[in-house]
């Protein structure tokens, strides 16, 4: 999964998309979805 898959997925709200990118294998993608979660943003 990539840096953009994510960004997309947040754009769209993807709950279950992100929750299935904090398994990925890449760090970055992992850290990235973390920050989105504890934002709180909607």
């Amino acid at each position: 999964m990539e840096i953009s898959d994510v960004k997309k997925m947040q754009a769209k709200k993807d709950v279950e998309g992100l929750i299935r990118a904090l398994k990925d294998e890449d760090r970055d993608v992992r850290m990235l979805c973390e920050i989105w979660q504890g934002s709180g943003e909607d």
